[in-house]
């Protein structure tokens, strides 16, 4: 197999990517690489592939810097028209080419600078079974340190209320926060993350089925009955049940 080609620069790459990079805007690089490798039988570097994914990027989604300082006037627009929006934007003193500081004005997106940003959201569902997203916040990275950050503004300013189930997917930092803080919540799994769990661990899908329906039962007789007939046809795998 041919080495990289001198006319397979960043741009024509670009070009060649876009609809992978648009289907899939977190599509790793090595699948890139693996593309081209297929279309024109040439292995094109990792650095030529990492520039033609930013190009792509920028091209789909525009300038980082562009969009970071955008934020700022969505969320702006969010206060103004949406009734009982709360904000918290941490932001940096902006400073010129210069290097002097310039008043009144603030620099948002080197808050981040090039680091894996992560989005933390809280989900509810109402009455009609609507599942409607109710606070979010982009952080560094997922941290006991970030979910923190996200809980206590979560109680102060959005769910006042003790006796809070959450349903996730247990992260360390999470239950960590949520045990420190002393907010009167409990956390539990989410029903996706557990028929995962047992999929990965048994390779039975009749068992995991079963398993999902046990965790949507309302009545707790209901549920031990089903938890008991399931370890009786269980019985002997590896590892048990419980």
């Amino acid at each position: 197999m041919s080495q990289d080609h001198q006319k397979l620069d960043a741009k024509s790459i670009c070009n060649c990517i876009m609809p992978l990079v648009k289907d899939n805007p977190i599509i790793p690089v090595s699948t890139l690489i693996a593309d081209m490798q297929a279309r024109f039988q040439y292995r094109v570097s990792y650095r030529k592939a990492w520039l033609a994914k930013q190009m792509a990027m920028q091209q789909l989604y525009g300038v980082w810097d562009e969009s970071y300082n955008e934020l700022q006037g969505w969320i702006l627009a969010m206060v103004e028209y949406i009734p009982r929006t709360i904000v918290d934007l941490q932001t940096l003193p902006y400073r010129g080419p210069n290097g002097q500081l310039e008043l009144g004005r603030r620099d948002f997106h080197r808050l981040f600078g090039l680091s894996i940003h992560i989005l933390l959201i809280a989900v509810a569902q109402d009455g009609n079974e609507n599942v409607l997203p109710i606070a979010f916040a982009i952080v560094e990275s997922e941290n006991s340190e970030s979910w923190a950050y996200f809980i206590q503004n979560l109680r102060r300013h959005v769910v006042r209320e003790d006796n809070i189930c959450i349903i996730s997917n247990r992260s360390k930092g999470l239950v960590a926060t949520i045990r420190q803080s002393e907010v009167p919540w409990r956390s539990v799994y989410c029903i996706c993350h557990i028929a995962v769990n047992f999929h990965n661990q048994y390779k039975n899908k009749d068992w995991c089925k079963r398993t999902v329906n046990m965790g949507y039962e309302l009545e707790a007789h209901r549920f031990r009955h089903k938890l008991v007939r399931l370890e009786t046809d269980m019985a002997g795998s590896n590892p048990p049940l419980r």
